[in-house]
């Protein structure tokens, strides 16, 4: 399993730049992590375990990066598209005669096409945010119970040997 991570982690690139932050996986890559493999505890093998628990957790961490980061840009997108069409409608409001009313214009916007797929993509890049938030608690607490069977296991070999 170790060898199957290293594996994944050496194929895994960012590419960093001004405009854009990219997590690249090759496309014949097939990345088979399951939450039960990820949780799966091998008692006989506990440095092995802390070991690839470090390296789940290492990976899970530049996902969040790199999700979070899409997140934000999903907001700031939001953010200037409901500008832009607010924009737009008051104009077009304006330019028939009709009343205009922040209310109106906020109602015309929140109904745009493009605006609600906006508003959907920044709501999938927040539960994504959440969802590796929450695989780096459980590996949070994986590892500490790691730590924990690692020390009792020590503390029987010495008791052994006395």
């Amino acid at each position: 399993m170790s060898e199957q991570l290293d594996n994944i982690l050496n194929k895994i690139s960012l590419a960093f730049g001004v405009e854009n932050l990219e997590l690249v996986f090759p496309e014949d890559m097939i990345v088979e992590l399951t939450l039960f493999k990820i949780s799966k505890i091998d008692t006989a093998n506990l440095d092995e375990e802390i070991e690839f628990c470090s390296k789940v957790y290492m990976l899970f961490e530049v996902i969040l990066a790199h999700v979070t980061d899409k997140a934000n840009r999903a907001e700031a997108y939001l953010k200037q598209l409901n500008s832009k069409l607010s924009l737009k409608y008051e104009k077009h409001l304006n330019s028939t005669g009709d009343r205009v009313s922040d209310k109106k214009i906020e109602k015309l916007v929140e109904s745009d096409d493009g605006y609600t797929d906006a508003v959907n993509k920044r709501l999938d890049y927040n539960n994504l945010v959440t969802t590796f938030k929450n695989i780096l608690t459980g590996l949070d607490k994986k590892h500490d119970l790691l730590i924990q069977l690692s020390s009792k296991r020590n503390k029987m070999i010495g008791d052994k040997m006395i």
